[in-house]
């Protein structure tokens, strides 16, 4: 089996190379660096535990595709971020455009959610992303100026996610968590995310990479495609609960609950937890 992939990943390579959309990024614009410039902006909580400010995270929507040979080159890009604002980055690969055909099985992985986002955000060329739903769809080289933009703000909304799983029946019952820091409405998203899945990906150099290693990856929206309607008000204490069933393929261990509140002007607020907590007991 793995020698036919092989075959056929060769086979489609010189085609791909000449695919215009697939948008390339410099040698010095993969690794960047950041001055975080936030004017001290910080969580804050009064004397209960309350909270009464939190700093926004970002949400950095990642459209890639695995038949994309500059997509790897946003990996750099996300994980600069990631180093450089602790905590405060939640990635999100939605495979989509440039993907391998359906005849990969479980080794391709988009999806017709994904595919819905990418063609929402206007179908545009790879590696791109949408940071926080603000500025629009971006190429790397301005994801890190956005993200900064986005981060000097606060957050109308605490949110805190919760997960339980039932390995026996590979049921995940998640609970999201809202405190109104001000009043707010808008939709509440939950998303399933998978990291560490060994599939193929075309390479900078035009080669595939059988044994690529792909990180959080967007398997499926739990509550709906756009999410659902959510208000909440100043000083309200809120809980939202939502039931998916993990596909056989996907490794319980490796899976995150991504949830974020997002109106017209963008994502509010963006929390990230593991579907297995360390006290939980993980699938083999």
């Amino acid at each position: 089996m793995k020698m036919k992939i092989r075959n056929i990943i060769y086979a489609m390579a010189c085609a791909v190379l000449t695919l215009a959309s697939c948008d390339p990024v410099s040698e010095n614009d993969r690794y960047l660096a950041y001055d975080d410039g936030l004017g001290g902006v910080t969580d804050g909580s009064d004397e209960s535990g309350r909270p009464t400010s939190v700093q926004r995270a970002v949400l950095i929507e990642d459209f890639t595709g695995q038949m994309c040979v500059n997509c790897p080159n946003a990996v750099p890009v996300i994980e600069g971020l990631e180093h450089a604002y602790p905590g405060k980055i939640v990635a999100v690969a939605i495979h989509s455009g440039l993907v391998l055909p359906g005849n990969f099985g479980n080794l391709a992985l988009h999806t017709a959610i994904g595919e819905q986002y990418y063609k929402d955000a206007g179908s545009p060329a790879q590696p791109s992303g949408r940071v926080g739903r603000v500025g629009g769809t971006l190429l790397t080289d301005a994801w890190a100026l956005n993200a900064q933009n986005v981060l000097k703000q606060q957050s109308p909304v605490w949110l805190g996610v919760a997960n339980t799983y039932d390995a026996a029946t590979r049921k995940v019952t998640v609970a999201v968590n809202a405190y109104g820091i001000e009043a707010a409405s808008g939709n509440l998203q939950i998303w399933l995310t998978e990291d560490g899945i060994v599939a193929p990906q075309f390479m900078p150099s035009g080669s595939a990479d059988v044994n690529y290693v792909h990180n959080h990856v967007f398997r499926d929206a739990v509550n709906g495609a756009y999410g659902e309607p959510f208000a909440i008000a100043k000083g309200e204490d809120k809980t939202v609960t939502a039931e998916a069933t993990l596909a056989e393929h996907w490794v319980a261990g490796n899976m995150s609950v991504v949830a974020f509140m997002y109106d017209a002007g963008g994502v509010l607020h963006v929390v990230k937890q593991p579907v297995i907590s360390g006290t939980d007991e993980a699938d083999e």
